[in-house]
């Protein structure tokens, strides 16, 4: 474009110059806008390799430095399953992303309400990657996690920093959502491939989402050596845990153990496993010792663990909820430490938890010092309430120092007929249970 001034009258020469500063300064403004609009970019993976071109490892660093939020897609070619094993822990994750392995051609989310169809194609393992390594860290806000499948990762027992965990959410690393996975399992979700920590571990980080209450959202969480989900920390507030199959496999029918299902300790508040919606509820099943812990342990140095709600769930039943995966404890709250306000089940239609066909005891509270609510649940039933599922020993067993206030719970006969019980409560807690 020109722009051509003549000669003629001053005042004719002012206008055209003006005219054209005008433009000037317009093309100029409109060449640098773009320069300052953030603009998110897609980082393809079109290998399985280590590092280099096309590699995971080389999408997350350039993640990483791009300004926006970002999406990680998968373009590997071939069929089946795409199992990249890093040789070095992966970079931390700083900058929000989108890591979406359901772009991988072929891979599907699960559609079904009960069960899971999902196809997962891009399995991420630990297998070759030194002990003490995660599968993946967030240290950010606001990144999505989705489609993957995540086993294998180490744990070095020795080191301050053991890692060994499937996804680890940082200290300080809120809002991020994780949805879809299958994490400790192999690809198919019917076997452990072990994490030796947790599936998912969220430390002193917030507002976290864990599933959701779509069938599209639903992680499996099962085979890890420790725990499935662990939020631990007093930064750890309003972390959601929602429409997962945590310790059995990706149909719901069978056991794929973790150690603990659902860990909520050390200081951690205002949590919520399940929901009073049917698409939130856990399958909490099938795990070696306890479904739900919520305990503040001596060790923790007296940190209060308070205000979380465990509501909606089966624990001890497989996904149909017509038959046991038993847990060996449903429910555990306690270990000689401060916990205040801690709800399980509530009177909101939907919130109640479904208890039953444990091995031991459906809830167990040991030296809990706080006030604490059991609240419509449904212990030792299907969940229609109609027939009996037993729990191994008490429906719900409450043992020195503990502090409840029990109400409005369906309560059957258990394997051992002993329904509940409570000792040395010092005639403080509030008991009114109803048996069916």
């Amino acid at each position: 474009m020109q722009f051509m001034v003549t000669a003629g009258q001053p005042s004719e020469r002012r206008r055209a110059g003006a005219v054209a500063s005008s433009v000037v300064l317009s093309i100029l403004v409109l060449t640098l806008l773009p320069s300052a609009v953030v603009r998110a970019a897609t980082f393809s993976v079109t290998n399985i390799l280590d590092t280099g071109p096309g590699s995971l490892r080389a999408a997350i660093i350039a993640a990483n430095a791009a300004p926006a939020a970002d999406t990680i897609t998968f373009a590997i070619p071939g069929p089946g399953v795409k199992t990249i094993a890093p040789l070095t822990a992966l970079p931390n994750i700083t900058a929000p992303v989108t890591i979406n392995g359901y772009s991988q051609a072929g891979a599907s989310a699960n559609t079904l309400a009960v069960g899971n169809d999902a196809v997962l194609l891009i399995e991420l393992s630990g297998a070759l990657a030194p002990a003490g390594s995660d599968g993946l860290r967030l240290d950010t806000d606001d990144s999505n996690i989705r489609g993957l499948v995540i086993n294998g990762w180490k744990e070095l027992s020795s080191a301050s920093d053991p890692g060994g965990s499937g996804i680890r959410v940082l200290a300080g690393a809120d809002r991020n959502v994780i949805r879809g996975n299958f994490i400790g399992t192999n690809a198919a979700g019917s076997a452990a491939v072990a994490n030796e920590a947790a599936g998912v571990r969220i430390a002193d980080a917030s507002s976290n989402d864990v599933g959701g209450s779509t069938p599209a959202s639903r992680n499996i969480v099962s085979g890890n050596l420790s725990v499935g989900v662990s939020i631990s920390g007093d930064e750890a507030i309003g972390n959601r845990v929602m429409g997962n199959y945590i310790g059995t496999n990706a149909a719901g029918l069978a056991p794929v153990a973790n150690t603990n299902g659902v860990s909520i300790n050390r200081g951690a508040d205002d949590n919520v496993v399940g929901g009073t919606a049917a698409g939130a509820r856990n399958v909490i099943s099938g795990n070696s010792y306890v479904g739900v812990d919520v305990a503040a342990p001596i060790l923790s140095g007296g940190v209060s663990t308070d205000g979380n709600v465990v509501q909606g769930n089966y624990i001890g039943l497989n996904a149909p909820g017509n038959a046991a995966i038993p847990n060996d404890i449903g429910v555990f709250l306690g270990a000689d430490g401060p916990q205040d306000h801690n709800v399980i089940g509530g009177l909101v239609p939907g919130s109640g938890n479904t208890i039953s066909g444990n091995l031991s005891y459906g809830i167990h509270g040991l030296h809990v010092n706080g006030i604490n609510e059991i609240q419509g649940n449904l212990i030792g039933t299907t969940p229609s309430g109609e027939d009996a599922l037993g729990n191994g020993s008490h429906g719900i067993s409450l043992v020195d120092r503990s502090l409840f206030s029990i109400g409005h719970n369906g309560v059957r006969p258990q394997r051992d007929l002993r329904q509940w019980r409570s000792r040395d409560t010092g005639g403080r807690g509030r008991a009114h249970h109803h048996r069916r």
